[in-house]
Protein backbone atom coordinates (compact mmCIF):
# COMPACT_ATOMS: atom_id res chain seq x y z
CA UNK A 1 0.00 0.00 0.00
CA UNK A 2 1.58 3.36 -0.96
CA UNK A 3 1.80 5.70 2.18
CA UNK A 4 1.49 9.70 2.09
CA UNK A 5 5.31 10.15 1.30
CA UNK A 6 5.38 7.87 -1.55
CA UNK A 7 2.47 9.30 -2.87
CA UNK A 8 3.99 12.78 -2.32
CA UNK A 9 6.98 11.36 -3.94
CA UNK A 10 5.17 10.14 -6.95
CA UNK A 11 3.11 13.21 -7.11
CA UNK A 12 6.52 15.44 -7.75
CA UNK A 13 7.98 12.60 -9.87
CA UNK A 14 4.75 13.28 -12.26
CA UNK A 15 4.73 17.49 -11.95
CA UNK A 16 8.26 16.85 -13.70
CA UNK A 17 7.30 14.73 -16.22
CA UNK A 18 4.84 16.54 -16.82
CA UNK A 19 6.82 19.70 -17.35
CA UNK A 20 8.96 17.89 -20.32
CA UNK A 21 5.99 17.19 -22.31
CA UNK A 22 5.24 20.80 -21.73
CA UNK A 23 8.37 21.95 -23.58
CA UNK A 24 7.65 18.81 -26.10
CA UNK A 25 4.32 19.41 -26.76
CA UNK A 26 2.85 22.42 -25.48
CA UNK A 27 0.62 20.20 -23.12
CA UNK A 28 -0.95 21.96 -20.13
CA UNK A 29 0.47 21.77 -16.67
CA UNK A 30 -2.84 21.30 -14.64
CA UNK A 31 -3.17 20.04 -11.26
CA UNK A 32 -6.54 18.36 -12.52
CA UNK A 33 -3.78 16.50 -15.13
CA UNK A 34 -1.41 15.64 -12.16
CA UNK A 35 -4.11 14.46 -10.20
CA UNK A 36 -6.15 12.28 -12.81
CA UNK A 37 -2.66 10.94 -13.66
CA UNK A 38 -2.62 9.45 -10.36
CA UNK A 39 -6.00 8.60 -9.81
CA UNK A 40 -6.05 10.73 -6.77
CA UNK A 41 -8.33 13.89 -5.22
CA UNK A 42 -7.44 16.89 -6.59
CA UNK A 43 -7.96 18.56 -2.69
CA UNK A 44 -3.96 16.76 -1.94
CA UNK A 45 -2.71 20.34 -3.72
CA UNK A 46 -4.80 22.83 -1.64
CA UNK A 47 -4.20 20.71 1.74
CA UNK A 48 -7.83 19.83 2.13
CA UNK A 49 -6.97 16.15 2.40
CA UNK A 50 -6.87 15.29 6.53
CA UNK A 51 -3.48 14.46 7.16
CA UNK A 52 -1.46 13.65 11.09
CA UNK A 53 1.46 14.29 9.45
CA UNK A 54 1.45 18.51 9.12
CA UNK A 55 4.72 18.90 7.25
CA UNK A 56 3.54 16.41 4.84
CA UNK A 57 0.33 18.29 4.50
CA UNK A 58 2.70 21.50 3.92
CA UNK A 59 4.37 19.83 1.08
CA UNK A 60 1.28 18.97 -0.95
CA UNK A 61 0.13 22.64 -0.70
CA UNK A 62 3.59 23.90 -2.16
CA UNK A 63 3.42 21.35 -4.60
CA UNK A 64 0.17 22.45 -5.86
CA UNK A 65 1.55 26.09 -5.57
CA UNK A 66 4.52 25.11 -7.63
CA UNK A 67 2.00 23.77 -10.36
CA UNK A 68 -0.20 27.13 -10.79
CA UNK A 69 3.15 29.20 -10.55
CA UNK A 70 4.44 26.64 -14.05
CA UNK A 71 0.91 27.15 -15.33
CA UNK A 72 1.00 30.84 -15.31
CA UNK A 73 4.44 31.39 -16.10
CA UNK A 74 4.07 28.67 -18.70
CA UNK A 75 0.70 30.82 -20.29
CA UNK A 76 2.22 34.26 -20.34
CA UNK A 77 5.44 32.79 -22.10
CA UNK A 78 2.90 31.44 -24.43
CA UNK A 79 1.08 34.94 -24.72
CA UNK A 80 5.14 36.55 -25.58
CA UNK A 81 6.12 34.21 -28.06
CA UNK A 82 2.68 34.25 -30.27
CA UNK A 83 2.56 37.79 -29.96
CA UNK A 84 6.41 37.19 -31.83
CA UNK A 85 5.24 34.42 -34.21
CA UNK A 86 2.22 36.71 -35.18
CA UNK A 87 3.68 38.22 -38.69
CA UNK A 88 2.27 39.84 -41.43
CA UNK A 89 1.12 36.52 -42.71
CA UNK A 90 -0.61 35.52 -39.71
CA UNK A 91 -2.17 39.21 -39.00
CA UNK A 92 -3.27 38.80 -43.05
CA UNK A 93 -4.68 35.13 -42.25
CA UNK A 94 -6.87 36.34 -39.13
CA UNK A 95 -8.36 39.11 -40.93
CA UNK A 96 -9.28 37.22 -43.58
CA UNK A 97 -10.58 34.36 -41.18
CA UNK A 98 -12.89 37.34 -39.80
CA UNK A 99 -13.92 38.94 -43.30
CA UNK A 100 -15.44 35.47 -43.67
CA UNK A 101 -17.18 35.77 -40.83
CA UNK A 102 -18.83 39.37 -41.29
CA UNK A 103 -19.40 37.81 -45.20
CA UNK A 104 -21.71 35.07 -43.32
CA UNK A 105 -23.13 37.33 -41.38
CA UNK A 106 -24.58 39.50 -44.08
CA UNK A 107 -25.24 36.59 -46.15
CA UNK A 108 -27.52 35.82 -43.19
CA UNK A 109 -28.68 39.47 -42.71
CA UNK A 110 -29.88 39.34 -46.65
CA UNK A 111 -31.27 35.65 -46.34
CA UNK A 112 -33.93 37.48 -43.75
CA UNK A 113 -34.22 40.28 -45.37
CA UNK A 114 -35.62 38.53 -48.31
CA UNK A 115 -37.79 36.40 -46.26
CA UNK A 116 -39.22 39.66 -44.32
CA UNK A 117 -40.10 40.47 -47.71
CA UNK A 118 -41.89 37.39 -48.80
CA UNK A 119 -43.61 37.77 -45.96
CA UNK A 120 -44.64 41.10 -46.28
CA UNK A 121 -45.62 40.38 -49.94
CA UNK A 122 -47.83 37.27 -48.72
CA UNK A 123 -49.45 39.73 -46.52
CA UNK A 124 -50.29 42.32 -49.20
CA UNK A 125 -51.70 39.50 -51.24
CA UNK A 126 -53.85 38.56 -48.17
CA UNK A 127 -55.01 42.07 -47.74
CA UNK A 128 -56.44 41.76 -51.17
CA UNK A 129 -57.91 38.96 -50.49
CA UNK A 130 -59.70 40.34 -47.61
CA UNK A 131 -60.50 43.85 -49.28
CA UNK A 132 -61.96 41.56 -52.25
CA UNK A 133 -63.85 39.51 -49.32
CA UNK A 134 -64.93 43.21 -48.21
CA UNK A 135 -66.25 43.97 -51.18
CA UNK A 136 -68.21 41.10 -52.25
CA UNK A 137 -70.21 41.31 -48.84
CA UNK A 138 -71.11 44.86 -49.60
CA UNK A 139 -72.36 44.09 -52.84
CA UNK A 140 -74.57 41.50 -51.01
CA UNK A 141 -75.53 43.71 -48.84
CA UNK A 142 -76.37 46.46 -51.10
CA UNK A 143 -78.62 43.78 -53.16
CA UNK A 144 -80.86 43.28 -50.71
CA UNK A 145 -82.13 47.09 -50.35
CA UNK A 146 -84.57 48.40 -52.65
CA UNK A 147 -83.61 48.90 -56.31
CA UNK A 148 -83.32 52.75 -55.62
CA UNK A 149 -80.39 52.72 -53.97
CA UNK A 150 -78.49 49.45 -55.97
CA UNK A 151 -76.76 52.21 -58.02
CA UNK A 152 -74.47 53.16 -55.19
CA UNK A 153 -72.91 49.68 -56.22
CA UNK A 154 -71.19 50.68 -59.47
CA UNK A 155 -69.41 53.61 -57.10
CA UNK A 156 -67.56 51.40 -54.52
CA UNK A 157 -64.30 52.72 -54.97
CA UNK A 158 -61.10 50.38 -55.04
CA UNK A 159 -57.93 52.31 -55.56
CA UNK A 160 -54.70 50.00 -56.44
CA UNK A 161 -51.05 51.44 -57.16
CA UNK A 162 -47.90 49.13 -57.50
CA UNK A 163 -45.83 51.48 -55.05
CA UNK A 164 -48.10 50.50 -52.20
CA UNK A 165 -46.40 47.39 -52.41
CA UNK A 166 -42.70 47.86 -52.67
CA UNK A 167 -40.55 49.35 -50.26
CA UNK A 168 -37.35 50.22 -52.35
CA UNK A 169 -36.73 51.45 -56.18
CA UNK A 170 -34.78 48.59 -57.13
CA UNK A 171 -35.66 46.63 -60.39
CA UNK A 172 -36.74 43.68 -58.34
CA UNK A 173 -38.62 45.68 -55.86
CA UNK A 174 -40.95 47.29 -58.48
CA UNK A 175 -41.44 44.04 -60.23
CA UNK A 176 -42.96 42.50 -57.20
CA UNK A 177 -44.65 45.44 -56.35
CA UNK A 178 -46.13 45.06 -59.63
CA UNK A 179 -47.32 41.47 -59.50
CA UNK A 180 -48.78 41.94 -55.54
CA UNK A 181 -50.89 44.76 -57.32
CA UNK A 182 -52.16 42.85 -60.37
CA UNK A 183 -53.07 39.90 -57.73
CA UNK A 184 -55.22 42.88 -56.08
CA UNK A 185 -57.12 44.02 -59.15
CA UNK A 186 -57.68 40.14 -59.87
CA UNK A 187 -59.43 39.08 -56.68
CA UNK A 188 -61.45 42.29 -57.25
CA UNK A 189 -62.10 41.78 -60.81
CA UNK A 190 -63.27 38.30 -60.15
CA UNK A 191 -66.00 39.58 -57.61
CA UNK A 192 -69.88 39.54 -59.54
CA UNK A 193 -70.86 42.66 -60.80
CA UNK A 194 -70.10 45.48 -63.22
CA UNK A 195 -67.37 47.43 -63.05
CA UNK A 196 -65.60 49.80 -64.49
CA UNK A 197 -61.31 49.63 -64.45
CA UNK A 198 -59.57 53.34 -64.97
CA UNK A 199 -55.99 53.13 -66.23
CA UNK A 200 -53.95 56.10 -65.63
CA UNK A 201 -51.28 56.68 -68.17
CA UNK A 202 -48.91 59.62 -67.49
CA UNK A 203 -44.99 60.17 -66.53
CA UNK A 204 -44.24 61.13 -62.98
CA UNK A 205 -45.52 64.23 -61.81
CA UNK A 206 -47.95 64.50 -64.44
CA UNK A 207 -51.15 64.94 -61.55
CA UNK A 208 -52.12 61.00 -62.15
CA UNK A 209 -52.15 60.65 -58.13
CA UNK A 210 -53.74 63.84 -57.53
CA UNK A 211 -56.89 62.88 -59.61
CA UNK A 212 -56.49 59.55 -58.05
CA UNK A 213 -57.08 61.51 -54.56
CA UNK A 214 -60.10 63.41 -55.81
CA UNK A 215 -61.80 60.61 -57.58
CA UNK A 216 -61.44 58.74 -54.38
CA UNK A 217 -63.29 61.68 -52.48
CA UNK A 218 -66.04 61.91 -55.04
CA UNK A 219 -66.52 58.07 -55.05
CA UNK A 220 -66.36 59.00 -59.30
CA UNK A 221 -64.54 55.62 -59.90
CA UNK A 222 -65.09 51.60 -59.07
CA UNK A 223 -61.30 50.38 -59.59
CA UNK A 224 -58.95 52.73 -60.19
CA UNK A 225 -54.90 51.32 -61.20
CA UNK A 226 -52.51 54.04 -60.21
CA UNK A 227 -49.50 53.85 -62.24
CA UNK A 228 -47.51 55.40 -64.92
CA UNK A 229 -48.50 52.48 -67.87
CA UNK A 230 -46.56 54.46 -70.88
CA UNK A 231 -46.15 51.62 -73.24
CA UNK A 232 -48.40 49.60 -75.00
CA UNK A 233 -46.53 46.62 -73.00
CA UNK A 234 -47.07 48.15 -69.97
CA UNK A 235 -50.80 48.02 -70.31
CA UNK A 236 -50.98 44.69 -72.21
CA UNK A 237 -51.25 42.80 -68.84
CA UNK A 238 -54.72 44.96 -68.09
CA UNK A 239 -56.35 43.78 -71.44
CA UNK A 240 -55.10 40.06 -70.82
CA UNK A 241 -56.62 39.92 -67.81
CA UNK A 242 -60.19 40.90 -68.87
CA UNK A 243 -60.19 38.31 -71.48
CA UNK A 244 -63.73 35.99 -70.30
CA UNK A 245 -64.76 38.28 -68.17
CA UNK A 246 -67.70 40.25 -69.64
CA UNK A 247 -69.24 43.11 -67.89
CA UNK A 248 -65.85 45.56 -67.47
CA UNK A 249 -65.05 48.95 -69.07
CA UNK A 250 -61.85 49.77 -69.34
CA UNK A 251 -61.11 53.39 -69.89
CA UNK A 252 -57.70 54.90 -69.94
CA UNK A 253 -56.77 58.45 -68.20
CA UNK A 254 -54.20 60.14 -70.56
CA UNK A 255 -52.33 62.97 -68.40
CA UNK A 256 -50.90 65.24 -70.97
CA UNK A 257 -48.44 67.70 -69.33
CA UNK A 258 -45.51 69.50 -71.08
CA UNK A 259 -42.35 68.47 -69.90
CA UNK A 260 -41.12 71.43 -68.44
CA UNK A 261 -44.34 71.10 -66.18
CA UNK A 262 -42.56 67.93 -65.13
CA UNK A 263 -39.50 69.41 -63.99
CA UNK A 264 -40.81 72.21 -62.24
CA UNK A 265 -43.34 69.71 -60.41
CA UNK A 266 -40.19 67.44 -60.20
CA UNK A 267 -38.21 70.39 -57.98
CA UNK A 268 -41.08 71.42 -56.04
CA UNK A 269 -40.82 67.30 -54.33
CA UNK A 270 -39.65 66.62 -51.27
CA UNK A 271 -35.95 65.30 -51.78
CA UNK A 272 -36.14 61.85 -50.98
CA UNK A 273 -39.42 61.63 -53.51
CA UNK A 274 -37.53 63.94 -56.45
CA UNK A 275 -36.32 61.56 -59.51
CA UNK A 276 -33.44 62.66 -62.02
CA UNK A 277 -35.01 64.66 -64.63
CA UNK A 278 -32.71 62.52 -67.24
CA UNK A 279 -35.22 59.52 -65.88
CA UNK A 280 -38.13 61.76 -66.47
CA UNK A 281 -37.21 62.74 -69.59
CA UNK A 282 -36.55 59.19 -70.59
CA UNK A 283 -40.59 58.40 -69.33
CA UNK A 284 -41.86 61.32 -71.11
CA UNK A 285 -40.37 60.17 -74.22
CA UNK A 286 -40.89 56.55 -74.23
CA UNK A 287 -45.15 57.53 -74.06
CA UNK A 288 -47.25 55.64 -76.04
CA UNK A 289 -50.60 57.56 -76.08
CA UNK A 290 -53.90 55.19 -76.37
CA UNK A 291 -55.80 55.68 -79.34
CA UNK A 292 -59.49 55.06 -80.22
CA UNK A 293 -58.43 53.77 -83.75
CA UNK A 294 -55.50 51.45 -82.07
CA UNK A 295 -56.38 47.50 -83.18
CA UNK A 296 -54.56 45.92 -80.38
CA UNK A 297 -55.63 47.58 -77.21
CA UNK A 298 -59.18 48.69 -77.33
CA UNK A 299 -60.10 51.35 -74.78
CA UNK A 300 -63.92 51.27 -74.41
CA UNK A 301 -63.27 55.11 -73.08
CA UNK A 302 -60.35 57.67 -73.06
CA UNK A 303 -60.44 60.79 -71.08
CA UNK A 304 -57.93 63.48 -71.14
CA UNK A 305 -56.28 65.13 -68.30
CA UNK A 306 -54.57 68.22 -69.08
Amino acid sequence: MINKRDLLALASDCFEAAKEAFISTGEPVTISAIAKNLGIDRKYFYGRIKMSDATVRGKWINLGREIREFKAQAKEKKCINDSKVLDDAGKLRNALVENYALTESVEHLKEVSEQLKKNFLMAQQKVAELEAQIIEFQRQKLSQVPSAQTSIVRHLCSVISPDSFRKDADPLSMKKGWLAAMARLRSIIDTPGNKDLYITVGAPGSGKSSWCRKSIAFNKVSILFDACNLTKSDRYDFFDLLIGRPGIRIIAVVFCVSLDTLRDRNQNRVIGERLPFKKIKEMYESIEYPSHFDQLEVFDEIIMVR
